[in-house]
This record gives structure tokens, C-alpha cells and sequence, in this order.
């Protein structure tokens, strides 16, 4: 038997001690001659259905004949080195990887070592390979590169430390709460260094961290401590384990890092952009250090910064470093009144509040030369949009403004344009001039769509972004390029196609290269959209199996398309999705069996519309030569052509004598009908797990809408919306949604209404749906109206950003109803479905922005349901200061049902807003 085969049956048998056996001994000649052998068959070992049993022995086998560093990390990234069911752990699989090396005693391993550190994944943690580079350093006697997944990896190590330390492998049992005696912890160890005592284990704060866990050197331990202040991810570990951030302290105090360099770089990493979550443990580290009064000055200008940009807490902890170091005189007055300034830019009352105690503070050490200055940031604070606060800062300036020089004065009185009139009036700014101005709404300008894809090799480029961009980035627009492309290409290139696609399908054995032809044995299987692109894909590049111009296919082309409809009656997608998924399908088919040379649909804006003119000239193009545009992408172009009528091309249409110009000129000649509203009903909504099974916890009664009619030819199922959204399902594909029908943009929003009530609960990232439906074609029925209401109650910020901006598109294109908006947020909120700490930033974003008069009429619409409600909304009073606001800058006069009785004595925040507006409203 040769050794080619002999190693094959190895590999097959899933023995790697048993390759490791056959490796030993062999001569370089040898070696050499099993590369190529070896390679081919890895390649097309990677589309079996379970790659990743042979990975321990092919691993072992590649590490026995590889030629260098350069190939053999890159092998050894593809080929986890654990496999329990042959009791090859992440140890037992570094150690036979590493025999093999040691048997052929190559001089590039330190590189293989650097290579192999840098390749550690981020997530999903890679431990084995990680040992494998510990075990390479110490065979080296090199440290390795802190890469992120380096420093990660190790991170996380003393949790399975822990774990490990009763283990025999690691050098016989031992009980974890031991804190004497050597620890022999095989290929985890990475040094004998003590932490804390002579032990082999330190305790800090009644937490035990194993000595293991530090390298040996300590200048690789200085440089492993301090990258944990800049890998991304680090924080939200610290957060979670505690131990860590706590050990700081003993750390600098045996001499393994300096403190200053961690006070350092804690310092620079609270003020770099993180989510909160992530600087929380970072948070944790500032306050176990506790610098004193030197140190906060030492940094007082980065922890300035910090209170300028970083997330709350983080920010009232920088806060309050640095009033500790004025108070100990260790903070010049300069940069102190810039550390409040920058805290009366946030939006935190509690952070402002504290910093307008503090400047009162400052000033009272000397009003002679600081009232100027004080004056210039509470001109600041007037810009707050919590009433009290602003009253608060009122308050500062009438105590400061005698003491200040003329020119600050004058400056004061202007910013009090920012304050409502009452307060103006209190500072004597009381005139005309005072009154705020609202800006002028920016116009609205449609996006065009980008230059057609026109070669093969940009098409290669723009699938491979689509295939690695997330559920959060996923592009409608370059979708759209990209199957018009197809489209185009695969009618006249199919060759150049192949060619440019090839390195894709070689990475990815997985992909499909054709059109399936047989059955769907996979039970589990279920409709993914990624799934269907690539079918697109794959069409596109096989040779054609019907002639250019051919007839579309029947019902059944293929016994595949029959087996694929099978999947549209499986749960797993919303009706919307599973309409979608017709098209990216009947294109699919369309270009295996009947290429055409233009995809007709393909709109002519970014919000998915098709220019009238734009459409007429393609379907001449078909006339002039000769093949008729496939009937589903037909109806899809009519579907997607503004709903105004245009008879001037209706006749154009009609001229061109074809079938296709004639119903195209009945569509424009009419214009488009669309659905019919959706009607509203609050339904009792229990979330579902990831693979549908329900959770026993209910949540509260959730805004819902009942389509009442679809162009789609698909009924909403009773139950999808009776119990909510179902989870992600299909969600990464819901961006391409609000564009494939743009002139019915209310009857999308109405079947995505159940997405978004489920991201005012959980998770995020469904918020920049709304802008694109903003874009969009259509009247503002009640499935809009219910999709914005959820939008700016969303969970995350962002989400109710993207909310804010689709209002502010409506209102530029004179679109927003903000009286019927206003009527449904109005009763949600009174029944407590909505909350206005959430709805009330973004209406005063919107007002700010230049559209006050449709968040008055909102507001007017609102104000009698919540004002009606007993008991009252949480935070009622949030939403009558901003009724204040914007009536203050609308002028707005007239009555509102309920004000006069909520505005009765009382020193409640809500009877002293309501009594302010009631006086705004019934001024001369």
C-alpha cells in the first residue's frame, strides 16, 4: 500500500493518532510527495455533508507535510483540532499537532505561530488553536502577537481554568479552592508567575484568578494587560466578570503593569465611541482604581471629553472625578467650566442638574471674574429641553447676571430665545425679537438609482458585499443592481459569468451551481431569501437550458420547482416574504429557461419606483427586438409605477401595437388603486423562541393591523399576527420590502407592523424600514400610521432615529397627517401601549428640524386622550412640556378637551405644564 493510501485511510477512519503514527519517520522526499494528494482531496472533502470530522486528522496530517507557515495556518484555520467523539480534546489535539511539527523540526514555526494568532477568531472562541500557539511560544521561546482574538481568547481562559483545575489532564486532581502548591496545567500554562502571594493563585476582593493565566514575562504581561484597554469586546467581559476589573489593583501592585499606563489607557478607552455595555466594564475598572486628586487632573481634559461624548453613567462617573479634583484644588477654573459646559450639552437631567450645582459652586468663589463666563454656559443649558432644567438654569443666570459685563448680558437675553415665553419673560427678554424661530424644513430630493452593473467582474464584486453584509446592512438598492445584472448578463455573457464567479463558488463548496432538478429531503429545511439569490446566481452562470426569447415555462419546469413550492407551505416566513421569495424564484427560472436581455422591474429610483417614461421605452425596446418581457416581471413593473395617472404615455404605450403596451397603457391611463386601509385592532401578543415555541411569560397588549385586502394574493393567516412577530425568520430580508411595492407603501407597512412591535420589546435594527417607507409611493393610512407609532417607541435609540427621519421625509414631502398620527399615538399611549419617554425626544427632534406645525397637530390630536386617562400616562408631564415647546414656537391659540380641569392647583410637573400651555393657548 503506498503512503498516499495508507494516509487516506487514516484520514477516512477519522484516526489522527493514527496519521500522526504514519507521519513519523518520513523523509522530506516522502513528505513532499503527499502535498498534492492531500490538497485535492481536502478541496473536495469540504462539500461532504460533515466536513469537520475529519478535521483533527486532516490537521495532523497537513501539520506531518505542509511546505510552510503561509499554508499550513491557513489549513489549520479550517480544521478545528477537537472531536469528542473520539476523545480528541483541544489538549490531545495540540499535542499530536505539535509532535508532527517537532518530527520535522521546521525553522519557520515562530512565523506559523504569529500567522496562527493573528487568524483567532473574535467569536466563537477557538481555544485549541489558541493552546496551539501558547505551545508554539514556548517551543519557540517567542511571545505572540496580542491580536484580538488573542487577547480575547486568553480573556476568557481562567473561566475554563476553573473548570479544568480538577481535571487529571492538567497534572493530576486538585481541589479549586486550593491556594498552595505548584499547578501543573499541561499546554494551558503559560508561566508559574504568583499573583498575589507565593501561591499559585491570587485573590482579589474575594475572587480567585489562576497564576496560569499570566505569561511569564512580565513585559508580555504589561502588553497583554494593556491591549485589553483597546480590543473591541474586552468591556462587555469586564462587565460581566467582575473579577477581572477588580484584580487591577493587585496586578499593579506586584509590579506586573504600571499604573499610570492603566489609568492611561482606562482613561482613553471610556472616552473612545463603545456601546454602553461595552464601556460599563471599562466603568468598573476607572471606579476599582480610584485615582486621586493628581491623576483626575493628570487627565482632566480627556475626562472632559468623556463627559461630552460618553454614554451616561460613564459620563456622571467623569462628572464626578472631576468635581472631586476641584475640591481638592487640584483642577484650573478653565478646565472645570469646560467640563460643565460639556455636561450641559447632554441630555441627562441628573448629569445637568449636577453640573449646575457645581458651576454655582465655582462662580461663588469669585463673580467678579467668572459670573461672564458662567453666563455664556447656562446660555448653554437654556438649550435643554426639560423644563425644569431650563428654569433651573434660570434660576443660575438671575443670581450671575448683575455681576457679569454688559456684553455677557446681551449674549444671555439672546440665547433666551431657546426658553419658553414665561421664562423669557422672567429674564426680561420678553419681546418680539425673543420669540424662537423654527428653521426651515429641508426640501426632499428622490435618490436616483446607480449606474447599471455592466460587466461580469462587477457583478462578482457587488454579490460577494451582498452575501457579506448583515441583517442591519443589507442593501435593497444593490440587490436590485445585482439581479438586473444577472438578468442582463446571463442573456448574452454566461461564459464571462462563470469565469468571474469561479473563486466564489471555490470558496464556498456549499453554493448551488445550477437550478436543482431533484427533491427536497431535508424536513428542517425551511425558505431563506439567501438561498434564493444565489439560485439567481447560480442560473445565471450555467449553461442556459432553453433557447433566448423562449416562452416562460409552465406550472412545473422542473421537478425542483414543484418541490420548492413545497416550501412556501412550511411555517417559517411572513406571507410577505414568502411573495418575495416568488420572485427571486420565478427570476431564477426565467433566466435558466427563457433568457431575456433587461430585467423590466428593475425600478429607476431608490425607493423602488419605476419612471412612467422609463418603462415605456424598455417595452418598445422588446417590440423593436423581438421577445416578449416574462409575465410576472411585467405585472411587477406596473406594480411598482406611481400611483398618478399619465395619459400622454398611456398612448405611447398603446402605440407600440403589443400586448405588453396595451396593459401597460390601461395602468397608466388609470393609475394605481391602492389596497384598501388596513383596519386597527389591539390584540394580546406572547413572544416566541427562536425555533417557535412559546414563552411562557405574556407581554402587554401591543398595537396590531388586519390587512383587509392585498394585491399580493395572499391572506394574512389569523394567527401570524394574533401571536405577533414570530422572531428573525426572514427578517434580514425585510429591507427589500418597502421597495417592492412603493406605491403601496401602507399595505407593506401594515404586514410589517408585528416587526416592529416586536422591536419596542426586543432587540433592534428594524428602524431604517421606515425612512424607506417614507420614500415610498402611497397614501398615510393606518398601516403607516401604526409602523411610525412602533418606530419611535422602539427599544433602541437608533431605531427611533430612523424613525424620526422618515416623519421628517413625510413632512417634507407635505405627506405627514399629523392629526390622524397623532389620534392613534394618543390612544396607544393612553393605554399604556406606548411611552413617552421613548415618543417625546424624537416629536422634539422633529419640531427642532422645521416641521413644528405637524407635531402641533399631533400633539392637539394627542393631548385629549392622554389628558382623558385615568390613571395618567407615566411621564405625562414629558409630553405636555413639549405640547409647551411647540406651541410656544407655532403660536398656536384654541382649546384642547381636558386641559382646563388638568390644569387646576397642584404642584404636580403635570399641572404646572399644563398651566403654561393653557396660558399660551388662550393668549392674546
Amino acid at each position: 500500500m503506498t503512503e498516499w493510501a495508507t494516509l487516506h485511510k487514516l484520514i477516512e477512519a477519522q484516526d489522527p493518532r493514527g496519521v500522526g503514527a504514519a507521519m513519523h519517520g518520513l523523509d522530506t522526499a516522502g513528505r513532499r510527495a503527499l502535498v498534492d494528494p492531500l490538497v485535492a482531496y481536502e478541496r473536495n472533502a469540504r462539500r461532504d455533508s460533515a466536513p469537520w470530522r475529519r478535521g483533527p486528522a486532516l490537521a495532523v496530517a497537513g501539520a506531518a507535510v505542509l511546505p510552510g507557515a503561509a499554508p499550513l495556518a491557513a489549513w489549520l484555520a479550517r480544521h478545528r483540532l477537537r472531536m469528542w467523539s473520539n476523545d480528541i480534546t483541544d489538549e490531545v489535539g495540540v499535542e499530536l499537532v505539535m509532535t508532527a511539527l517537532r518530527d520535522r523540526a521546521p525553522t519557520w514555526l515562530p512565523n506559523l505561530m504569529s500567522r496562527l494568532a493573528e487568524r483567532l477568531p473574535v467569536r466563537d472562541f477557538d481555544r485549541a488553536r489558541f493552546l496551539l500557539v501558547r505551545a508554539l511560544a514556548a517551543e519557540t521561546g517567542t511571545a505572540p502577537p496580542p491580536s484580538d482574538g488573542y487577547v480575547l481568547t486568553w480573556l476568557d481562559e481562567p473561566r475554563a481554568a476553573r473548570l479544568l483545575a480538577v481535571d487529571s489532564t492538567f497534572g493530576g486532581s486538585r481541589s479549586a479552592g486550593s491556594t498552595s502548591g505548584s499547578t501543573s496545567m499541561g499546554l494551558l500554562s503559560m508561566g508559574s508567575v504568583s499573583v498575589g502571594s507565593a501561591a499559585s493563585r491570587s485573590t482579589v476582593a474575594g475572587t480567585t484568578l489562576p497564576a496560569a493565566m499570566f505569561p511569564s514575562g512580565r513585559a508580555e504581561c504589561a502588553a497583554l494587560l494593556l491591549r485589553l484597554f483597546e480590543v473591541p469586546g474586552v468591556g462587555s467581559f469586564f462587565d460581566a466578570s467582575p473579577w477581572w476589573p477588580e484584580a487591577f489593583p493587585a496586578l499593579i501592585a506586584e509590579g506586573h503593569v504600571d499604573r499610570a499606563d492603566v489609568v492611561a489607557a482606562c482613561v482613553t478607552r471610556l472616552g473612545s465611541p463603545g456601546r454602553t455595555s461595552e464601556l460599563a466594564g471599562y466603568l468598573r475598572v476607572f471606579t476599582t482604581l480610584d485615582l486621586t486628586a493628581n491623576e483626575i487632573g493628570t487627565h482632566a481634559r480627556e475626562l472632559v471629553a468623556v463627559t461630552t461624548m460618553a454614554p451616561g453613567p460613564v459620563a456622571n462617573a467623569a462628572l464626578a472625578a472631576l468635581i472631586r479634583a476641584d475640591r481638592a484644588e487640584s483642577l484650573p477654573p478653565e478646565i472645570a467650566l469646560s467640563a460643565v459646559e460639556a455636561a450641559c450639552t447632554r441630555t441627562e437631567k441628573k448629569l445637568v442638574r449636577t453640573a449646575l450645582g457645581w458651576l454655582d459652586t465655582l462662580t461663588a468663589r469669585d463673580p467678579a471674574t467668572r459670573a461672564g463666563a458662567a453666563l455664556s454656559v447656562l446660555a448653554v443649558a437654556f438649550g435643554r429641553q426639560a423644563a425644569d432644567l431650563q428654569r433651573r438654569a434660570v434660576s443660575s443666570a438671575l443670581r450671575w447676571i448683575d455681576h457679569a459685563d454688559p456684553r455677557a448680558r446681551a449674549d444671555l437675553l439672546a440665547a433666551a430665545r431657546q426658553l419658553p415665553a414665561d421664562q423669557r419673560a422672567e429674564l426680561g427678554a420678553d419681546d418680539d425679537s425673543a420669540a424662537p424661530v423654527p428653521l426651515p424644513m429641508p426640501a426632499y430630493v428622490p435618490e436616483e438609482m446607480p449606474a447599471p452593473i455592466v460587466d461580469a467582474a462587477e457583478l462578482a464584486v457587488e454579490i460577494a458585499v451582498l452575501r457579506r453584509q448583515s441583517r442591519e446592512e443589507l442593501d435593497p438598492v444593490g440587490v436590485e443592481r445585482v439581479l438586473a445584472a444577472l438578468v442582463a448578463l446571463g442573456a448574452v455573457d454566461r461564459s464571462g459569468v462563470r469565469a468571474a464567479l469561479a473563486p466564489l463558488f471555490a470558496r464556498d463548496a456549499y453554493l448551488p451551481t445550477e437550478l436543482p432538478a431533484g427533491s427536497i429531503d431535508d424536513p428542517y429545511r425551511r425558505l431563506h431569501h439567501a438561498d434564493e439569490l444565489m439560485l439567481v446566481v447560480a442560473a445565471a452562470q450555467a449553461p442556459a437550458r432553453g433557447a433566448f426569447g423562449a416562452p416562460y415555462p409552465g406550472a412545473d419546469p422542473t421537478p425542483g420547482d414543484r418541490h420548492w413550492r413545497d416550501l412556501l407551505r412550511r411555517p417559517g416566513s411572513t406571507p410577505l416574504h414568502e411573495v418575495y421569495a416568488r420572485r427571486l424564484r420565478a427570476i431564477a427560472v426565467g433566466v435558466a429557461h427563457a433568457p431575456r436581455p433587461a430585467l423590466l422591474s428593475t425600478p429607476t429610483g431608490a425607493n423602488g419606483l419605476i419612471d412612467p417614461a422609463v418603462l415605456v421605452d424598455r417595452l418598445r425596446r422588446a417590440a423593436a427586438e423581438g421577445w416578449q418581457p416574462w409575465p410576472f416581471d411585467l405585472e411587477h413593473a406596473l406594480r411598482r409605477l406611481p400611483i398618478a395617472p399619465e395619459p400622454e404615455l398611456a398612448s405611447r404605450a398603446r402605440a407600440l401595437g403589443t400586448a405588453e403596451g396595451n396593459r401597460a397603457a390601461l395602468r397608466l391611463a388609470a393609475g394605481h388603486l391602492p389596497s384598501a386601509d388596513p383596519t386597527r385592532a389591539v390584540r394580546r401578543s406572547t413572544d416566541r423562541g427562536r425555533f417557535g415555541h412559546r414563552i411562557a411569560e405574556p407581554m402587554t397588549a401591543t398595537l396590531a393591523v388586519v390587512p383587509t385586502g392585498s394585491r399580493l394574493g395572499l391572506d394574512t393567516p389569523e394567527d401570524w399576527l394574533a401571536d405577533g412577530y414570530d422572531g428573525d425568520r426572514s427578517g434580514r430580508w425585510a429591507a427589500c420590502l418597502p421597495s417592492f411595492l412603493p406605491n403601496d407603501r401602507d399595505l407593506i407597512a401594515a404586514h410589517l407592523v408585528p416587526q416592529f412591535a416586536h422591536r419596542a420589546r426586543v432587540g433592534r435594527g428594524d428602524g431604517r424600514l421606515l425612512p424607506m417607507l417614507a420614500i415610498a409611493d402611497g397614501p398615510f393610512g393606518a398601516g403607516l400610521a401604526l409602523a411610525l407609532a412602533h418606530g419611535l417607541n422602539a427599544r433602541d435609540r437608533t431605531d427611533r432615529t430612523h424613525a424620526t427621519d422618515a416623519l421628517a421625509i413625510l413632512a417634507a414631502r407635505d405627506q405627514l397627517d399629523g392629526a390622524f398620527l397623532g389620534d392613534l399615538i394618543g390612544r396607544s399611549t393612553a393605554a399604556g401601549e406606548l411611552t413617552p419617554t421613548r415618543i417625546v425626544p424624537s416629536l422634539r427632534e422633529l419640531a427642532d428640524a422645521g416641521a413644528p406645525k405637524p407635531v402641533w397637530d399631533l400633539l392637539r390630536a394627542a393631548l385629549p386622550h392622554t389628558l382623558a386617562a385615568t390613571p395618567p400616562p407615566t411621564r405625562h408631564a414629558d409630553l405636555l412640556e413639549l405640547a409647551v415647546h411647540v406651541a410656544d414656537i407655532t403660536a398656536a391659540r384654541g382649546p384642547i378637551p381636558g386641559l382646563p380641569e388638568a390644569a387646576g392647583p397642584g404642584p404636580s410637573r403635570s399641572r404646572t405644564e399644563a398651566r403654561r400651555l393653557l396660558h399660551i393657548l388662550t393668549g392674546p
